[in-house]
C-alpha cells in the first residue's frame, strides 16, 4: 500500500502530465521548486526555474505535447524522495504549417522531490533519456 507521500507524489506528477498536454507553463513553473535542475539528453543542465522556463517554452509554443508516465518506484525519506519510471511522449507541431513533423520516443526518467513548509511537494530535479536510437 502506498503511503500518502507516494501518493501525493504521484499527483505531481500526473499533474505535470496535464498541464504540460494542456501547454500550461505557469501551472507546470508551480510544480518546480525555485532552483530546479533539469537535465536533459544532449543538452546542457537548465539550472533554476527561469533557465528551464527559456528552455522549454518553444517546445510549449510549437508543439502539442502529450505524455504517458509510468511510475516504477518511489521512495521517501523525510523531506526528500526520488521516482524512477517509463515515459512515452508524442511531439505534435500545433502549426501543420510549419513544416516540422511529429515526434515520438520512449525512455525512462528520474525526479528528485523536495517537501515544501506547506507540505506539498515539488520536483527540485529531473532527467530522461531515450530508449530510442537516435533522438533525445
Amino acid at each position: 500500500m502506498d503511503s500518502q507521500d507516494e501518493i501525493e507524489i504521484k499527483k505531481v506528477g500526473d499533474t505535470m502530465n496535464e498541464r504540460v498536454a494542456k501547454g500550461d507553463l505557469p501551472g507546470i513553473m508551480d510544480l518546480l521548486t525555485e532552483d530546479v535542475v533539469y537535465l536533459p539528453p544532449n543538452d546542457t543542465p537548465k539550472v533554476g526555474k527561469q533557465a528551464y522556463h527559456v528552455w522549454v517554452q518553444p517546445f510549449q509554443t510549437q508543439f502539442a505535447i502529450m505524455g504517458k508516465i509510468m511510475s516504477r518506484e518511489i521512495r521517501v525519506a523525510q523531506d526528500q524522495a526520488y521516482e524512477w519510471g517509463m515515459l512515452e511522449e508524442t511531439f505534435t507541431p500545433r502549426d501543420p504549417s510549419s513544416g516540422l513533423k511529429p515526434v515520438h520516443f520512449e525512455g525512462k526518467f528520474l525526479r528528485i522531490f523536495l517537501r515544501q513548509p506547506d507540505g506539498s511537494w515539488k520536483i527540485a530535479r529531473a532527467m530522461w533519456s531515450t530508449n530510442n536510437s537516435a533522438g533525445s
